[in-house]
């Protein structure tokens, strides 16, 4: 398909001719970006990237020498938004309430072939079989072995999913509820110092790191998970509010702000949005661009961008779902650098924005993960929408 062949996310608004003067050169065209083209396109990609069979997304679609490529893997948290974006895409009229009723019951029954360990997901499953991964494809065409590691914040994206579709498409409560009686997250509760581990490996021993409370992450929803579903009582949730970290590890922006896609933390994170993206605008000066967070560095691999501990890999890479995720918080300077990537780069394609750009070189990925274009769909839908059901509050 070439970039003629799908609809640009650009409007041109060209300046009226009248009151120019002779021989004058016509100002240059205001471009802005149109939310309602990208949400379009955004949903279209997550339709056709789920497995026909069980409605199990793709982890990611790669382009190799021209040709596409389906990793037909899928984890918990890419589950997770999908049944989000369903509910999302049927809120802005992309797809009627009976059809998403349709694919979020397939989903829900696919999940309950997935292998579990203490009533935890594990980690990355085939999505045509339903059956753990055990070798992983790589490039080279080698594979490596993976463990059956069941992922704390992986099953809470899940666990977010599956609370909303509940409540959306309550026919199926049912069938979610049984899911959902079995995910106790009290199973990664360190007691002794209110933190959750980060999971629990296939020999069943949890992981020896947990995440520390003293710095913001998306980890968070671990406790607003547990707490909606009844494992952890209002004391244990207040006592992580009252003591509310103000920055995260790594600096990027989906740390601080991916679980604002769902929750209302009213006033908690407000200082820690500014302060995070401040200092993003300052590590962009060089380029005039910002937007770090983990991503597909082009022509490389997967890394971390962030301007905390993440800020040894430089400034050169931007990923649009890090701006998007931002767009209720800077608005207009979102939407001027999701415009200059579109007009400047081959950020926009087909497939929707691409993972990642090098706004040093120019070069874009070649890659496109569920996760982060469903983060860029849920983003756009909270623009779009006057429906709340995603905004839980806390207190």
């Amino acid at each position: 398909m070439t970039l003629t062949e799908f609809e640009s996310p650009l409007v041109l608004m060209s300046p009226l001719p009248g009151g120019m003067e002779e021989n004058a050169q016509p100002s240059e065209p205001e471009v802005i970006i149109d939310l309602e083209v990208i949400a379009h396109q955004t949903w279209t990609f997550l339709q056709n990237h789920l497995d026909p069979i069980t409605g199990l997304p793709f982890d990611r679609v790669e382009l190799r020498n021209g040709e596409t490529h389906l990793l037909k893997i899928t984890s918990p948290s890419n589950i997770g938004l999908a049944l989000l974006s369903y509910v999302a895409a049927n809120q802005l009229t992309f797809v009627d309430r009976s059809q998403a009723l349709v694919q979020v019951e397939l989903l829900i029954n696919s999940v309950k072939n997935l292998k579990i360990k203490q009533g935890m997901f594990v980690n990355w499953h085939h999505t045509d079989s339903c059956q753990p991964v055990a070798l992983w494809p790589t490039n080279s065409g080698e594979e490596c072995e993976v463990e059956e590691f069941v992922s704390s914040v992986d099953n809470a994206w899940l666990a977010v999913g599956l609370l909303i579709a509940s409540e959306y498409f309550q026919e199926l409560e049912p069938a979610i509820a049984e899911i959902l009686d079995q995910m106790d997250f009290r199973v990664f509760l360190d007691e002794s110092d209110n933190s959750f581990v980060g999971g629990m490996h296939q020999s069943g021993e949890l992981t020896d790191y947990s995440y520390p409370t003293r710095y913001l992450s998306e980890a968070r929803i671990l406790y607003y998970v547990s707490y909606l579903l009844g494992q952890i009582n209002r004391e244990t949730l207040g006592n992580y509010l009252d003591h509310f970290p103000d920055s995260s590890y790594g600096g990027s922006v989906f740390e601080t702000l991916m679980p604002l896609l769902v929750f209302d933390e009213q006033d908690l994170s407000n200082r820690a949005i500014l302060d995070l993206i401040t200092q993003q605008r300052e590590a962009g000066k060089e380029h005039g661009y910002w937007g770090f967070s983990p991503c597909d560095d082009p022509g490389k691999s997967y890394k971390e961008f962030g301007v905390g501990a993440y800020r040894k890999n430089g400034f050169d890479v931007v990923t649009p779902h890090a701006l998007f995720l931002a767009l209720p918080y800077a608005t207009d300077e979102v939407l001027t650098i999701l415009q200059r990537l579109a007009n400047e780069t081959e950020a926009w394609t087909e497939n929707g924005f691409v993972d990642a750009v090098n706004v040093r070189s120019g070069t874009t990925s070649e890659t496109w993960l569920f996760l982060d274009q469903a983060m860029i769909f849920l983003a756009t839908h909270q623009c779009l929408s006057a429906e709340d059901i995603f905004r839980k509050r806390l207190r």
